[in-house]
């Protein structure tokens, strides 16, 4: 086995549906459901973890934003097509905004820390690592606009169904290997929970 690694599960699929040899990746739901009113190429293989605190509304406060409504005419960074993306729908319509109510700029995560540090968004909708570097840059200018209980983010295994077919068995010792070493390392066999 190979591992890559990539900046989000969303680009792991694509990369993976794209023909590439990637023949399996790990990706929260989000990517999974949009690819899936395109195509039905790939399947969930098995689940891996969840959180309820992974995904965040992290804006500035010299923006002038001290409230969620305050993101009114404000540019919010986030990427297309991820937990973030649909996270920020989820936060958008509980604060009783509209998506046009401030601009949306899409980029990859590892962009959007460095974007609102230079002021290039007044906020970002993303997920950890990337909210709590910028929290430690920014300091008191960072305001957390959301937190947990909002959108359970859960995280799969997934395949192509070719390789799920003529690989089966590779696919089963993978899985079982998982199970084991879930087993081995005190866990009990419910799917981990991590928080941030």
């Amino acid at each position: 086995m190979e591992i890559e690694e990539f900046e989000s599960g969303r680009t792991a699929l694509r990369s993976m549906l794209s023909g590439e040899r990637t023949d399996m990746v790990t990706a929260a739901q989000t990517p999974v459901v949009f690819n899936s009113f395109s195509r039905d190429d790939f399947a969930i293989v098995g689940g891996m973890v969840y959180s309820e605190n992974d995904v965040k509304v992290l804006a500035r406060q010299d923006s002038g934003i001290s409230a969620p409504a305050d993101l009114k005419g404000k540019t919010v960074g986030m990427t297309a097509g991820s937990s973030g993306h649909f996270f920020l729908g989820l936060f958008t319509a509980y604060y009783q905004m509209r998506a046009s109510d401030f601009k949306t700029l899409d980029m990859e995560p590892t962009r959007l820390t460095q974007a609102l540090i230079e002021g290039q968004v007044d906020a970002i909708a993303t997920w950890e690592p990337h909210i709590h570097k910028a929290r430690k840059i920014l300091g008191t200018k960072a305001l957390l606009l959301s937190s947990g209980g909002m959108y359970r983010e859960d995280f799969y295994f997934v395949a192509r169904k070719d390789f799920i077919q003529n690989r089966f068995e590779t696919l089963k010792r993978f899985l079982m290997a998982i199970e084991k070493a879930e087993e081995s390392s005190g866990r009990t066999k419910k799917r981990q929970r991590i928080s941030s």
